[in-house]
This record gives structure tokens, C-alpha cells and sequence, in this order.
């Protein structure tokens, strides 16, 4: 049996040390591989994310102009009407409709929505029909009781079937609803305020705009004929200082200071009032 001498010896020992430095090399690279791939795949998401967001603000932006326009629509029907009165029993509607309400509307990305439904989460807060005394409820969003609006279907329809739009096609679905002042104090939101009723000639507007990704937006406005209201009339929170009259004259139809209220998604779900 032959012994090994120093020299073979050496050679073994580098060839230990050879391999173990190799194996450390292995794992620095696959670590290494790791920590890159890590950060390529969280710039894709960031872009990914930024690209989203950037999406989902521009149709946001563009619901809140359509239901705006919504807003816009209906006021030259309204300032043909000699008595709002038709409006709000529901007997007359605007010219602005894409057929019945009854049945489903599809929307841009599939999705169907009903027309009674929206109606009766605006009064209620839920999609079946309202009883008189769920709309008469006192809450913090309608704390008038038996005067508290009952919002009504007055225009429905795509926006892009408002006017024609060069180059564009828009996607979001608009719903207009009507309902008497809640400054009345007669008990009858189916009618508008007899003379020196606080709510006479005043009317509320609710436009809505869905369009696709869930995307909702919704306006609210006041509306009276000549003269803004009073000080005194009209929904608080939407009250405002200007005037929609030209040239010093009174228009027809007006918002009181020309204001609106927005309703828009909160992060933890539901809307939320600005």
C-alpha cells in the first residue's frame, strides 16, 4: 500500500478547496439571479399599476363630465314645461331616452344595469322596489322626512347619443332623475310648492354616469326658474353664489350659483359626497 507523498498530497487539498469555492460562486450567482429577477418583476408591476391608475382616472374624469352634460340636457326640456308638475308624478319625461325603462341596458364592458334600480337606490338605498315609509325615513342623507325627495326617472341613455362627437365614442350610460325641493314643507313630493311655499319653482336634478370598470359618478344640482332662490330655498349643500342669467337678464331655468354636489367611490367602497 503506497503512501502519499507531499507533493500529491498538495494537489488534493486544491482540489478540495477548487470545488468549495466553485460551489460558493454557484450560490452568488443564483442569488444574485434572484435579487434581479425580483426587481424586473416589480418594475412590471409598477408600470402595470401607473398604467391602471392613470385609466381608471381618465374615466372617472370623463364620467363626471358626462353626467354633468346629463345636467345640461334636461334643462333646455325643463324650460319648455309651463308646470313641473307632470315631471314629478312621473307623467312626462325628457326627450332624451333610449325606449321604456323597463328591461336591462347593457353597458360598454357587458355589463347590464335596470333602470328601477338606480331609481330606487337614490331613494332608498337599495335595488328593490321603496316603501312610503322607507323614502319618508329620517336619515342623515334625507332628514326631511315626509318631504324628503322621491327621485323620479327623467332622461336615460348613452351619452353618446346626446350630440355627435368627432372622433370620440363614448362609453358611459346616463341617468337623469327629477324630485321636488326638499325646502317644501306641503308633505307632497309629487308636486312643486303652491305660492309662498320656501321650495315654489324649484326642482332637484340627479345625473348619473356608469361606465365601464364599475366607473360611477353622480352630480346633483339645484334648478329654478327666474331668479335664484333665496338664501333661504333650495338643498343647502348645494347652494352657491352665482347666476346662469345672460346679460342681465334672468334665464328661464337656473342653478342657484351655478353649484353642484359630486358623489364619488371611497376606497373602502360605497360614495361619498364632495
Amino acid at each position: 500500500m503506497s503512501r502519499s507523498g507531499p507533493l500529491e498530497a498538495f494537489f488534493i487539498q486544491a482540489g478540495v478547496r477548487c470545488r468549495a469555492a466553485s460551489g460558493s460562486g454557484l450560490v452568488v450567482v443564483l442569488v444574485a439571479t434572484l435579487v434581479l429577477s425580483a426587481m424586473a418583476l416589480a418594475l412590471v408591476l409598477l408600470s402595470m399599476t401607473e398604467t391602471l391608475t392613470a385609466s381608471n382616472g381618465r374615466r372617472a374624469t370623463t364620467a363626471l363630465y358626462a353626467a354633468h352634460a346629463g345636467i345640461e340636457r334636461v334643462l333646455a326640456d325643463l324650460s319648455r314645461l309651463p308646470d313641473w308638475n307632470p315631471v314629478l308624478d312621473g307623467s312626462v319625461s325628457s326627450g332624451f331616452v333610449d325606449g321604456q325603462p323597463s328591461g336591462a341596458r347593457l353597458l360598454a364592458d357587458g355589463r347590464e344595469i335596470r333602470l328601477e334600480e338606480v331609481v330606487n337606490l337614490a331613494n332608498c338605498g337599495t335595488t328593490v322596489s321603496c316603501t312610503p315609509s322607507e323614502m319618508d325615513r329620517v336619515t342623515a342623507e334625507r332628514p326631511w322626512g315626509r318631504n324628503n325627495p322621491r327621485w323620479r326617472l327623467l332622461a336615460h341613455g348613452g351619452v353618446r347619443d346626446l350630440a355627435p362627437l368627432d372622433g370620440l365614442d363614448p362609453e358611459e350610460y346616463l341617468v337623469v332623475l327629477v324630485a321636488d325641493d326638499p325646502a317644501e314643507n306641503d308633505q307632497d313630493p309629487a308636486r312643486d310648492g303652491r305660492a309662498g311655499n320656501p321650495g315654489e319653482g324649484l326642482l332637484l336634478l340627479r345625473a348619473e354616469a356608469l361606465g365601464v370598470g364599475a366607473t360611477h359618478r353622480a352630480v346633483e344640482a339645484t334648478v329654478a326658474r327666474g331668479l335664484p332662490g333665496t338664501g333661504e330655498a333650495g338643498y343647502t349643500g348645494q347652494r352657491g353664489q352665482g347666476s346662469t342669467a345672460i346679460g342681465g337678464v334672468a334665464a328661464t331655468i337656473q342653478l342657484p350659483g351655478g353649484a353642484v354636489t359630486r358623489l364619488e367611490m371611497a376606497a373602502a367602497g360605497g360614495m361619498t359626497r364632495q
